[in-house]
């Protein structure tokens, strides 16, 4: 929640279904970010309030639950985000069996866009898996948080002049 006020101006928080709780939604809209995020099957039917169907596309304003308040103390007493509920089978490319796919998203596009747009997140966890193991990031040894982001940042800007020079080789 807090690299959400770090981002730049009108860029989209998108996250995977670890991240899909009310809290991330909350801190994008407070630093004004639109998001678009994977939710528990659990999680989404509680915020549709009926069990999910494919095609469903509804507005809906997600309340933090008692255990949000617990984790978050500090939330207002009126906290809520309003956004869109969009629910679609998906069959995934490895052969799995299809499943329905939740995504709570603050984004007035198209259902199309934003499907596509969260299936760009795979890239991410491609970028992410390379910078740990090539880069070796899974295990930092700074000892300070200041520190870490220096690294962290400096290994992330290393990455993409590399790739950059990949690519127009």
């Amino acid at each position: 929640e807090k690299a959400t006020r770090r981002l730049p101006p009108a860029w989209t928080v998108i996250g995977d279904a670890n991240f899909g709780v009310f809290s991330v939604a909350y801190g994008g809209q407070q630093s004004d970010h639109p998001v678009l995020l994977r939710l528990t099957s659990a999680r989404a039917k509680c915020l549709a309030g009926q069990d999910l169907q494919d095609g469903m596309d509804r507005p809906v304003v997600w309340k933090p639950s008692r255990d949000d308040r617990r984790s978050n103390p500090g939330l207002a007493a009126d906290a809520c985000v309003r956004g869109r509920l969009i629910v679609r089978q998906v069959q995934p490319d490895n052969g799995a069996a299809p499943f329905l796919l939740a995504l709570f998203v603050t984004l007035s596009c198209a259902v199309s866009e934003i499907l596509e747009l969260y299936g760009q997140r795979w890239n991410i966890e491609t970028d992410l898996r390379t910078l740990k193991t090539h880069l070796r990031l899974e295990q930092l040894t700074c000892s300070t948080p200041d520190m870490a982001a220096k690294d962290i940042e400096m290994s992330i800007a290393a990455y993409n002049v590399v790739r950059a020079l990949i690519c127009l080789a």
